[in-house]
């Protein structure tokens, strides 16, 4: 009688099987992963801007709100001056593409936003201050901004001035 010999391992043919799919599967989880790290660096980065770009929004607000001295009529410049509640003269305006804040005069200007959270591509002041409507001027401040990544982003808000604006400062009681 013949004994039939028991296998005890794999055959060559699937040891090879067996890694060849090990390897397409680390392959695709390495690619995977790496498409994961850069998603994430890409959303840190857009984060990063628009936290910026909302603090230097919340800044011109505070400022404006309170502020006097504003150009007339209807207007888009790309730069606003004027006087703030304590009689300060505050400017801001897009300096190589971060937003910049002058105060005093002659306007010393800084920048308030980080180069490297992301560039800034465009910055609009709209201007609604018409004597004739006998209300507060109104200033909807436009932020484009322009992640590295190709993503753009715009930012826009309308604040009112709570002085009526006759480029005089208000009146103490």
């Amino acid at each position: 009688m013949n004994k039939i010999k028991e296998n005890k391992g794999f055959t060559l043919l699937e040891m090879m099987v067996s890694m060849a799919l090990f390897i397409i599967i680390v392959g695709l989880s390495t690619g995977l992963f790496t498409r994961t790290l850069k998603t994430q660096r890409t959303i840190s980065q857009i984060s990063g801007s628009l936290d910026d770009a909302t603090l230097a929004i919340e800044q011109m607000a505070r400022e404006i709100r309170v502020g006097y001295g504003f150009p007339k009529g209807d207007g888009s410049p790309s730069s606003l001056v004027f006087t703030t509640g304590n009689g300060t003269l505050v400017g801001y305006r897009l300096d190589g593409g971060q937003i910049a804040r002058g105060q005093g005069a002659p306007l010393d200007y800084e920048a308030i936003t980080n180069v490297e959270a992301g560039t800034i591509s465009g910055l609009n002041f709209y201007i609604q201050n018409d004597p004739a409507y006998n209300a507060p001027p109104r200033v909807t401040v436009t932020i484009e901004l322009n992640p590295d990544k190709g993503l753009g982003l715009n930012l826009q808000t309308t604040i009112s001035s709570r002085i009526l604006d006759d480029s005089r400062p208000p009146e103490t009681p």
